[in-house]
């Protein structure tokens, strides 16, 4: 008797609370088995027969069907459980056995944004302790399909899964490449830094909160990406940071005047990144002479 009815005594494996909680297809014995026919239990194991849960059986029940996400948690703690010890042979090739053959089922029935993650497709994860501390993380706001779901990454300790995983911090850069990508502002205008001025604003209040803590190259990285982007939301519509200038530029009444949808003032950290895109605090001379130019054939 297993818990699956009756098998072959060669596929039914003595139970293990470590598995219990995601290894769910796999034929164990009952507790009844254990308790009142201990004897049985005990002969067969010693002629070989039954045998503990091994890493082929996980590997099994893992290439049978995808995980729920309390199931995928618990997987992912015995994985690094497992991977803390340090003393299981081969843990490279296991770890990408894992990888390859687990399959998380993302958000849960009704949810407009459920589906399903392979593993294997997993590159990044939000440290809240860091960098993911200023990531949207709303319903609405896009994230990488290569990011693992917050709602499994917050059941653990950022360092466990790097050390235990090969994937890597998601960073503000590597956010903002990602929001600034064709494929994603094609189909969600909302979300396009370049048609949408609210998401333009709360992209540049992201960059703005995590301005003091990044690396001189992220910030460079993030001027680079930025300076030939439509994207400054200016009285004017959004406009390229280098055509736009602050409200203290009061030269001529038509120009680019930044202006944040919400009214919010533009100083402090927000000032500073847009003076590194190149939002300009002056008028240049050719301007003026052109314009002087103008009014003077006028």
């Amino acid at each position: 008797m297993s818990t699956a009815g009756v098998r072959n005594a060669l596929e039914v494996r003595l139970p293990d609370p470590t598995f219990s909680t995601f290894v769910k297809q796999l034929p164990v014995l009952p507790d009844e088995m254990l308790t009142e026919a201990k004897w049985m239990v005990t002969a067969l194991q010693t002629r070989g027969m039954i045998k503990p849960i091994r890493w082929p059986d996980v590997l099994d029940e893992l290439r049978k069907r995808p995980l729920p996400e309390i199931e995928m948690i618990a997987c992912l703690t015995w994985w690094i459980g497992l991977h803390k010890q340090g003393d299981t042979p081969d843990i490279l090739r296991i770890r990408t056995e894992l990888l390859d053959a687990a399959v998380l089922v993302t958000g849960g029935p009704g949810n407009s944004n459920a589906g399903i993650l392979p593993l294997s497709t997993v590159q990044t994860l939000l440290n809240m302790r860091n960098m993911g501390s200023f990531v949207p993380v709303d319903d609405n706001a896009p994230l990488p399909k290569h990011l693992l779901p917050l709602s499994v990454s917050k059941h653990f300790d950022p360092a466990a899964l790097l050390s235990s995983f090969p994937w890597r911090e998601l960073s503000i850069v590597d956010w903002l490449r990602f929001v600034l990508d064709a494929d994603v502002t094609r189909t969600d205008l909302q979300h396009d830094i370049s048609n949408f001025a609210p998401w333009a604003e709360r992209v540049f209040t992201v960059l703005a909160r995590a301005w003091p803590s990044l690396s001189k190259v992220a910030q460079n990285d993030i001027c680079i990406l930025l300076k030939d982007k439509i994207c400054i939301p200016t009285n004017s519509g959004l406009k390229l940071p280098d055509a736009s200038y602050f409200p203290n530029v009061n030269v001529f009444k038509d120009l680019p005047i930044v202006t944040l949808p919400s009214g919010t003032a533009v100083k402090g950290h927000m000032e500073k990144v847009f003076i590194a895109v190149g939002v300009r605090k002056h008028v240049e001379l050719q301007i003026v002479f052109d314009r002087c130019a103008t009014y003077s054939s006028g």
